[in-house]
């Protein structure tokens, strides 16, 4: 296989065949058990990650190349507090200018009752459940996008810069991750949802972009776990605190991963941290 395919090519090759094995017994037992849900994202975060390892294997590439190394102590706040830098100008202009989009009081009673003093909605919420969602709630995510960040960071994104230049490689790298949601998307019915297209295309532009912001942390620490941090804070802070905070009845277009204002902070976040790459450049192998 060496021989036939150099390892960009065969690590894509690998990640089709094991996206497949993983989407295939979920779509024909999902309708049965629909619990599997959860078994089924681990399963499929993992596929970017098993197919570096087994190209690392197959081409004996060298594991420092994959970013294995701890960070300075000081950048690896960056993982944590970027995702922050976008999402909180979204939900915060969001509740201002939208009324009735702010759901606080469904926010803190549903956290109360998880926290376990549902009679105490506000101080359980904010003493209790919110500390421990933004501590134990982000690391708990840690293992399913260590298993993406292996592959999309660790290996395909230093691969593509080595010979494309960062902007090109970040570009096909978000590119790829992008459409590697699509089935698991599918999957969970977003492409039959009203307003797919606009959302998908959100999605989509959110996700090339973010491959900019998580690839310029990569080459800047010189680390894959910021970005395993980042992609791990990324989804808390929407999918437990902002998200169940706002009526998306309201915010269809808006809010979440599938609507406007990410796709939009996003990208200018994005746009900053690549114009920042120009004045200093990352490395002498990311010009580009």
């Amino acid at each position: 296989m060496q021989k036939l395919l150099p390892p960009i090519p065969a690590f894509l090759l690998f990640l089709v065949l094991f996206s497949g094995l993983a989407d295939i017994p979920f779509f024909t037992a999902f309708a049965a058990h629909p619990s599997l849900a959860n078994l089924y994202i681990t399963v499929f975060m993992w596929t970017p990650g098993l197919a570096a390892l087994a190209t690392r294997v197959l081409y004996n590439l060298p594991s420092e190349s994959f970013g294995w190394n701890w960070p300075e102590t000081r950048r690896m706040p960056l993982g944590y507090l970027l995702p922050l830098a976008y999402i909180v100008p979204v939900y915060l202009a969001t509740w201002l200018l939208i009324p009735g989009s702010l759901q606080s009081s469904t926010f803190f009673s549903n956290g109360a009752k998880a926290a376990g003093f549902p009679a105490f909605p506000h101080a359980a919420t904010l003493g209790l459940y919110l500390p421990v969602i933004l501590t134990f709630g982000v690391l708990m995510r840690l293992p399913n996008t260590l298993g993406e960040e292996i592959g999309w960071r660790g290996f395909l994104l230093p691969q593509l810069t080595r010979r494309f230049g960062f902007s090109l490689a970040a570009l096909i790298t978000g590119s790829l991750w992008a459409l590697w949601h699509y089935p698991m998307l599918a999957a969970f019915g977003f492409f039959t949802a009203p307003n797919a297209f606009a959302r998908m295309l959100c999605f989509t532009l959110m996700v090339i972009a973010l491959s900019f912001v998580i690839g310029w942390l990569r080459l800047k620490t010189e680390s894959l776990w910021p970005c395993v941090l980042m992609h791990a804070s990324h989804n808390a802070f929407l999918q437990v605190v902002f998200d169940p905070a706002t009526d998306r009845n309201k915010t269809t277009l808006i809010t979440t991963e599938f609507g406007a204002g990410l796709a939009l902070t996003v990208g200018a976040t994005a746009l900053i941290l690549w114009l920042r790459r120009l004045k200093q450049p990352l490395s002498s192998s990311s010009a580009g």
